[in-house]
């Protein structure tokens, strides 16, 4: 399988990239900074998603290179937590910028590529709980997600010509550098909203992940799961 995968450098997404490359797939990853896997099926881009320039040399490579696209994961994006009021306009912006237009520009010239491509193909936008709920300091952060959310709906109807699915996965909190800054008291009021009442790590992960873009989920598109029993 031939995999694009953003956000690559650290955290889930170089985990997810490392499971891939373990399974045997060709993965091309990407991030603002340099790469941190080293592995002969890997190719890494040093790029910023709002670049659609760069997006395109990205895709055009995969195109020579492969010839094909079987799936994107869409996991680059930016966090913040911050009372309303006191986010700057700058900080909205570039929450925008890197969790829905970057995400917009690299799902545009994927598809481009997927439709020439034999079979069935697998969009998986990576979202948040937090969109579900009504968390104090994350309006903005929620807010960016829950566009992505929509737009995976929206694009169900538009892909399916393609024969392209498209679904998005929401985590929890997450096991990671940046969960870990949190105050302890936030941390446990928001594990225990969910039916499983711990942090979410990778095993959680990539299981809903390598399904949804595998042929065990060929009749499932537009829809939005959510980890950790989340209503």
């Amino acid at each position: 399988m031939i995999i694009l995968l953003t956000g690559t450098r650290k955290g889930v997404g170089k985990d997810v990239a490392l499971y891939f490359l373990q399974r045997g797939d060709q993965v091309v990853g990407c991030s603002r900074g340099e790469s941190s896997i080293e592995h002969e099926c890997y190719t890494h881009f040093c790029l910023d998603l709002n670049d659609a320039r760069a997006v395109r040399q990205m895709v055009k490579h995969i195109r020579l290179a492969h010839g094909r696209l079987d799936a994107l994961i869409n996991n680059a994006g930016e966090a913040n937590m911050a009372p309303f009021l006191l986010t700057p306009e700058e900080t909205v912006q570039g929450l925008f910028a890197s969790n829905v237009f970057g995400l917009i520009n690299v799902t545009r010239e994927a598809v481009k590529l997927m439709q020439k491509t034999e079979g069935t193909k697998a969009i998986v936008n990576l979202s948040t709980v937090a969109t579900r709920w009504a968390i104090p300091g994350q309006s903005i952060y929620a807010a960016s997600k829950a566009a992505v959310e929509q737009l995976t709906r929206t694009l169900s109807k538009e892909l399916m010509a393609f024969n392209v699915r498209i679904n998005t996965l929401a985590l929890p909190l997450y096991r990671s550098s940046m969960t870990r800054t949190l105050p302890q008291e936030i941390r446990q009021k928001m594990i225990e909203r969910q039916a499983i009442a711990r942090l979410c790590v990778f095993t959680d992960v990539i299981g809903p992940l390598e399904f949804l873009i595998g042929e065990q989920s060929a009749f499932i598109t537009g829809e939005t799961l959510s980890l950790g029993g989340v209503q």
